[in-house]
């Protein structure tokens, strides 16, 4: 789902460039297309090179009109194969 929008959500996660170990990950950004400050919540799940999930945690964004916010990389920077994906669960107007 990189770079798609959920049809219900003012903001995207958007990949801009490789990087990780061998750029075998993307760096992601949060990006604002709308007029408004947004505070979005993303959900972040950690997990190992076989696919199975390690935990996760949310962290939230407020993200000024026309913004990006870095997210950082899909993968880690070591050989491990460890990967995290992210997804916008929450999102609302500031102010």
């Amino acid at each position: 789902m990189d770079g798609e929008k959920a049809a219900e959500w003012m903001c995207a996660i958007q990949a801009t460039g490789n990087c990780g170990h061998a750029n075998s990950g993307v760096y992601q950004n949060l990006v604002n297309n709308t007029g408004n400050v947004v505070n979005v919540t993303v959900k972040v799940t950690n997990f190992d090179a076989f696919g199975t999930a390690q935990g996760s945690y949310t962290t939230t964004h407020t993200v000024q009109p026309g913004g990006r916010e870095p997210l950082g990389c899909t993968h880690h920077g070591d050989t491990s194969g460890r990967f995290v994906q992210r997804a916008i669960v929450a999102e609302s107007r500031a102010g």
